[in-house]
């Protein structure tokens, strides 16, 4: 496990760790608003659409849904930017670790995200017109709902990827990633909370519209039962997570779990319950409007949100807990070594007799062509030696403008060499012996 995990950048936080913590949870309940939106939107867009080829009021109903989709996709990018760098500053080695593990698939998401938005304006802007047949326009919004689909399901990967680095080594692609515990429950969790939170949103968004020509100013009681249908989902959709949140939550890492997260999961539980019960009235209701008992379900929920997207930075911290230990050391392990190279380098280093000088800048740029007694491209130092006697003075000349005195190749100038480099071998030639 320690040989997985990578040291950390030893650069101090931009602000206090629980400030950056603090920011991450409650900007990312305001980012994963919008992605519930923008993803249930478009599930809902077909789905009324689709109905629309029977009911020609479902279609209009469709209309006023897709007109939401663009608005809430830029909110969900735009409010993206807070959480992704408070969990980058975070978790930076851990972030980045699994994103180049997923490789392609992470860098698939700038390009799937821009044929998203681009199918979603051509939906919603080619609805009133004849450049399209009804049947292409449906296809439109089931391939933009699939690509929303996609999208997060390549983050949620990512986010469940940087929780394991024990299990690094076995990833090997965007696929392998996705056998980890826990991703598709996860994914499953996620989208269930995306039809709920649209659907509590439609509730309050329908019948807004005072046109006389809005069909629920023309049928009032289609906006009743749009409203109890709604409510009807938004029940069956949560008593559906009391199944699939035991589902998440056993498929968890144990290690990851602590007891402060079983209190406030067990607090949120109580709330579901209660929150079931306010549904269920609200289905049942004839006219239901939107009164006390609305605004109460929306206060409701949004505490069982935040209750539970707290519960996600609990299960992280823990789950990290004893690789950010070992990030730790590791640290400081490269920060003691790079103090000792520091001093080390600043120590005076000790002289070189001009003996030895000359003889590693012999080794450096003489060596190849000529030996102590032997012949090899130029004459041998025991020629050089007849030749010179003293004069290094004389060497040094030569070897800065050589000439030709034998057959074979030419000695090349040596003016590349630094002056007291080439007095230095000189003086080692001729006192070597």
């Amino acid at each position: 496990m320690s040989n997985l995990v990578p040291r950390d950048l030893p650069l101090p936080l931009p602000a206090p760790a629980w400030l950056l913590e603090f920011l991450l949870v409650s900007s990312f309940m305001l980012h994963i608003l919008f992605v519930n939106l923008m993803v249930g939107g478009s599930l809902f867009t077909v789905f009324y659409q689709w109905k629309g080829k029977t009911d020609q009021r479902f279609e209009e109903l469709a209309y006023l849904v897709a007109k939401t989709l663009t608005v809430n996709k830029s909110l969900a990018v735009v409010l993206g930017v807070g959480p992704l760098l408070c969990l980058n500053v975070l978790y930076t080695t851990f972030f980045y670790s699994a994103n180049a593990l997923t490789g392609t698939a992470w860098l698939m998401i700038i390009p799937l995200i821009s044929g998203a938005f681009l199918l979603t304006y051509l939906h919603k802007y080619t609805w009133h017109n004849n450049s399209l047949s009804r049947g292409s326009h449906r296809l439109i919004a089931i391939f933009a709902a699939i690509l929303f689909l996609i999208i997060p399901f390549i983050f949620l990967a990512n986010a469940n990827l940087m929780l394991f680095p024990e299990r690094w080594g076995e990833v090997k692609g965007f696929f392998t990633a996705l056998l980890l515990p826990n991703v598709f429950p996860r994914y499953l969790h996620f989208i269930a909370a995306s039809v709920t939170v649209t659907g509590l949103f439609l509730i309050g968004y329908l019948g807004r519209n005072k046109d006389p020509s809005s069909i629920f100013q023309r049928e009032p009681n289609f906006l009743f039962e749009a409203r109890r249908s709604l409510y009807s989902l938004c029940f069956v959709i949560t008593a559906a997570q009391f199944i699939i949140g035991p589902l998440v939550l056993f498929t968890l890492p144990s290690h990851g779990i602590s007891g402060a997260m079983l209190g406030f999961l067990l607090i949120a539980i109580a709330m579901a319950m209660v929150l079931l019960k306010f549904l269920y009235q609200e289905s049942k209701n004839p006219t239901p409007q939107l009164s006390k008992g609305f605004l109460r379900i929306v206060f409701l929920f949004t505490v069982i949100v935040a209750f539970m997207v707290s519960i996600r930075h609990m299960y992280r911290e823990q789950a990290l807990s004893a690789h950010k230990q070992i990030q730790k050391e590791k640290t400081q392990a490269f920060l003691d070594e790079s103090a000792a190279a520091a001093i080390q380098a600043k120590s005076p280093v000790a002289e070189v007799s001009p003996q030895e000088k000359g003889k590693n800048a012999f080794a450096s740029y003489c060596s190849g062509c000529h030996a102590e007694a032997t012949v090899k491209v130029g004459p041998a130092l025991t020629e050089i030696r007849g030749i010179y006697k003293t004069d290094t003075a004389g060497i040094v000349k030569w070897a800065k403008a050589p000439g030709k005195k034998r057959p074979g190749m030419a000695m090349p100038s040596m003016n590349h060499v630094q002056e007291d480099d080439l007095d230095a071998i000189a003086h080692w030639i001729l006192k070597a012996k």
